[in-house]
């Protein structure tokens, strides 16, 4: 430096003490947000935070955006603007200042779940046992498959139950329709019992040693010695995470989760990482099993294939039945990058490795069995015993077992107008149950005076009954009127029930139900399946009966087709894609 600059410094270093030796320009500060005006800043807030919810756009139609709504103010005397509205540069760096980290010009998706998280601390779940936190949801699944009544392609519904201390799947159930509230409640019996396997798994695919015998596992769940189960593990959940959706919230499956001791906690909406593991097990799952099967689409529109419909294979109950097996030789026994130990950070554990751990460490806590467990599940419907009865939705219900509380009013019940708790199965109408209070045995009242009592109903048969009442113009309060058209209609084919494409519609959707009420129900067994497949199988062979053709977009033959295509699908064979002898890598 020159002689002068030093004699510079050291008249302000005894002035000013060692800041006067620090180079000024370096403390020069800049804005974050520039040197606009505050009115500009604040018009460039709000439409980041507009855009929040709203579709991709570019940067340029923001500019526009706050330059028009600038003059506007200014013409209307709201705003000052000295030196006038920015120019277009300056607000293109204002608006990648202020959308930094917010995804405002990238991905929609990406963008509202970035708004969603919470603004405070993060908080994780830190369970220390199994079952203490176990989170359920539902999503769609990303294949293709055909409808087990219809034979149309459909994409069902996968809802899945996982234990966050050791990320096994309790349950997994497959759905052609959106399932209902009384579907979900039974899949808690699948979280708390074991599942039995079919003859024909292989040896990797069992249960292995979980933390208990498998002989006592059996004898507690009242299972014959030497039953194959599942390599799916079984646990009773303490807190049960969900979120805002109907079938989640519904009173059957609140008060069920009551009667179990189950805790609910609910998600808040649109907050996906309050349930973050189940939401990253559908990931793992799309990319670990649903890319291997046929009929695969993307996870989104822009990754869909051509025509991915075309190869769909699997009916619903196949598709499950491969779900499970992945479950059992691949996810459950692979290890997992969340499963750590802290004193090990660098060993990873297997899902059915940290369980074992997890019930050694703390115990299993069972579930006392309940022969009726079925029957205290369903809804419960408060209704009086007439002598003639007790009337549910319109049909009247009788057993000689109720004739000691014919016209008498419910001691227990507080607040119900001395009614008396029945339990009803809107997938299964034929009965209603009752439990006696004196002994506590259960038994099931039949329709009075029916002359096709065994023919089985849902709620939406019972519905077109009362449209057709409607129709001709009877009184939908009329007992008589409502049963005789039930009769009818259970008399007639099915042909003549639908009479368009909605209750077409509706009408499958109730036989799904039928179907996964008797499967609920435990009749729906092995041998069932096969009897109806050699039924069919024989009623294929008859000349007069038309083959089933399947026709592409139409799915199997026509509405009189309908019965054997139930049975269609127990008699078909599929070679399972996880049941090889090789390891899979």
């Amino acid at each position: 430096m020159s002689a002068r600059t030093l004699r510079f410094q050291r008249d302000e270093y005894q002035r000013r003490g060692l800041l006067a030796l620090v180079d000024g320009r370096k403390l020069r500060s800049s804005l974050p947000l520039g040197r606009h005006p505050v009115e500009v800043i604040q018009t460039a807030k709000t439409v980041i935070s507009n855009a929040t919810n709203a579709p991709t756009v570019t940067r340029q139609k923001h500019v526009g955006d706050i330059q028009q709504k600038l003059k506007a103010d200014m013409k209307a005397g709201k705003v000052q603007l000295q030196k006038g509205i920015p120019s277009y540069s300056g607000i293109v760096r204002l608006l990648d200042r202020l959308s930094v980290k917010q995804y405002t010009y990238g991905s929609a998706k990406l963008r509202m779940s970035m708004a969603g998280r919470p603004q405070r601390m993060y908080q994780m779940l830190m369970p220390t046992r199994v079952g203490e936190y176990v989170v359920i949801d539902a999503s769609t699944y990303d294949v293709w498959g055909f409808d087990s009544i219809t034979g149309k392609k459909v994409r069902h519904r996968l809802v899945v139950a996982i234990d966050v201390f050791s990320r096994c799947i309790l349950s997994a159930r497959f759905f052609e329709n959106d399932p209902k509230g009384i579907d979900v409640t039974f899949m808690l019996y699948d979280i708390i019992a074991p599942k039995v396997a079919p003859s024909d798994w292989p040896e990797q695919a069992m249960l292995p040693y979980i933390g208990i015998p498998e002989s006592l596992s059996l004898e507690l769940h009242g299972l014959k010695p030497g039953t194959r189960l599942k390599g799916i593990p079984f646990a009773r959940p303490d807190n049960l995470t969900i979120d805002n959706g109907k079938i989640f919230v519904s009173k059957v499956f609140e008060s069920a989760c009551e009667r179990l001791g189950i805790s609910l906690i609910i998600a808040r909406p649109y907050t996906g990482n309050d349930k973050a593991h189940v939401e990253r097990f559908f990931e793992t799952a799309r990319d670990g099993f649903c890319i291997h099967l046929p009929g695969y689409t993307g996870n989104n529109p822009m990754n869909r294939g051509a025509n991915p419909e075309a190869d769909a294979y699997y009916f619903r109950h196949e598709l499950e039945a491969e779900f499970h097996l992945w479950l059992s030789r691949v996810y459950h026994v692979r290890q997992h990058a969340g499963l750590r130990e802290h004193e090990v950070p660098a060993v990873e554990h297997t899902p059915i490795e940290k369980f074992r751990a997890g019930i050694n460490a703390s115990g299993y806590l069972h579930v006392p069995n309940d022969q009726n467990l079925y029957q205290q599940l369903l809804e419960t419907e408060w209704r009086k015993i007439h002598a003639y009865g007790v009337e549910c939705y319109g049909i009247y219900y009788d057993a000689p077992e109720l004739t000691p509380y014919r016209n008498t009013s419910c001691t227990y019940s507080i607040g119900k107008g001395g009614r008396w708790p029945f339990k009803v199965d809107p997938r299964d109408l034929r009965y209603i149950h009752f439990q006696l209070p004196d002994t506590g045995a259960w038994i099931r009242l039949t329709r009075r005076d029916a002359k096709f009592a065994d023919i089985p109903f849902t709620a939406f048969n019972l519905q077109l009954a009362r449209e057709k009442v409607i129709a001709e113009g009877g009184k939908v309060r009329s007992h008589n009127d409502v049963s005789d058209a039930l009769e009818e209609l259970l008399s007639n084919q099915r042909t003549q029930v639908a009479q368009n494409r909605a209750q077409r519609r509706r009408e499958v959707k109730a036989l799904h139900q039928f179907e996964r009420a008797l499967a609920d129900q435990g009749q729906l067994s092995q041998q069932e399946a096969a009897s109806r497949a050699m039924d069919v199988a024989e009623r294929l062979q008859n000349p007069e009966t038309p083959e089933v053709m399947l026709r592409p977009g139409k799915g199997f033959g026509n509405v009189d087709e309908l019965e054997r295509n139930v049975a269609n699908v127990f008699a078909r064979g599929a070679t399972s894609f996880w049941n090889s002898d090789e390891e899979e890598e």
